[in-house]
């Protein structure tokens, strides 16, 4: 037993380890974690060398199961490689965290700014706090841009900046700003899920905040719900007819809020196959019109948002291009015809590997909740 724990101590895995010159992230002196470090050391320290490997190899294999891989792109041989994945977490304690955040989301709202105005009225070229020639010279800037209003003036919808720390004093610096196709979310969300499975007890001992929330601001709104159960099954919902509804509902579009579309069609048809196939629905020009209202999503009591035909899909394309949601299946809307404004409130279930997920409803049968007022 004695020469078993003998053996096991030379083949710890920080046997022999050397913090050298450079800051550590884990260490704070030979042998001693920092404190936000204790439970991912403790952990790590009960394995031998020969364990961890296994579990490299293991997490390693996931990965290539799922084919998450790369492509080096200077490489002429254009060959995917296996996704470099680091077993030791680099652990941030909260209180530099919510700096960090500040930060990043002040950097993220300045670099959208800045293409807001280089796409725009370019005072800062016209200030001359960049050259014109800097911009105007770069292959990436698109002069067709030039005034074309984008939804809501969001150029920049995933940010991936890119985090380095400065190797004496491990203060953290910006090596650079990826908000063109910044692929490397994806990545983010599989190294967590792998982490989770390769070291679950890790998740359990500590307080890690997650990074697959859908924003809650978008969940609980305002909204009011639209009698359109005159459309006929099939038809195309237009700006006219939602115009007209709005009037009859006696409360106006709530800005970030939601609009309900009662159509009836649920009612009339559900579980009958029609309910598949006989759905009115909204167009291209409705879509549009429900977007500039300032609406955050839209919901309908049918299972698509169009009508079942090839406008369904350019709804659809509608949507993701005026960065609005909508939502589908709803029923029993009749009961909030009449009601005004409501408090809507809809929670999204986890959901992985899909284009949309499903909705956990709060309500009395319902899918709002009236208002007090």
């Amino acid at each position: 037993m004695l020469q078993q724990q003998e053996a096991t101590a030379r083949d710890n895995l920080f046997s022999g380890y050397d913090l050298g010159v450079y800051y550590d992230e884990m260490f704070g002196s030979p042998g001693q974690p920092r404190p936000h470090y204790e439970e991912v050391f403790s952990a790590l320290a009960a394995l031998t060398t020969s364990e961890f490997e296994e579990r490299r190899r293991l997490a390693d294999l996931s990965f290539l199961l799922q084919g998450i891989t790369f492509t080096v792109y200077s490489d002429g041989r254009g060959t995917e490689r296996l996704f470099p994945f680091d077993l030791i977490p680099r652990v941030i304690p909260r209180s530099q965290w919510d700096r960090l955040e500040a930060g990043l989301s002040q950097r993220v709202m300045a670099l959208n700014l800045f293409l807001q105005d280089v796409y725009g009225p370019q005072r800062i070229l016209k200030d001359g706090k960049i050259p014109r020639s800097l911009v105007f010279s770069c292959q990436h800037y698109q002069r067709q841009m030039s005034g074309v209003q984008v939804p809501r003036g969001i150029y920049t919808h995933i940010s991936g900046i890119d985090l380095v720390r400065d190797t004496k004093t491990g203060d953290y610096l910006v090596l650079e700003d990826n908000v063109r196709t910044p692929s490397g979310v994806s990545y983010v969300l599989e190294n967590r899920l792998v982490m989770t499975r390769t070291f679950p007890k890790i998740f359990q001992a500590c307080e890690i905040l997650p990074i697959d929330q859908y924003p809650l601001e978008k969940c609980i709104v305002p909204g009011i719900c639209l009698d359109l159960r005159h459309i006929p099954p099939r038809a195309e919902i237009t700006p006219a007819d939602l115009g007209t509804a709005v009037e009859k509902a006696g409360a106006p579009v709530p800005r970030g809020g939601t609009v309900l579309l009662c159509t009836g069609h649920h009612e009339r048809t559900f579980p009958r196959k029609e309910y598949s196939t006989d759905n009115p629905g909204v167009n291209v020009a409705a879509t549009e019109w429900l977007a500039k209202q300032g609406i955050v999503h839209f919901g309908i009591d049918s299972m698509r948002p169009g009508p079942d035909s090839d406008v369904n899909l350019l709804v659809h394309k509608a949507c993701l291009d005026l960065d609005i949601t909508h939502i589908e299946s709803l029923c029993n809307l009749e009961a909030l015809l009449g009601q005004g404004q409501f408090t809507f409130i809809c929670l999204p279930l986890k959901w992985r590997n899909g284009t949309g997920r499903p909705f956990d409803t709060s309500g009395s049968g319902t899918y709002a909740i009236k208002e007090s007022r």
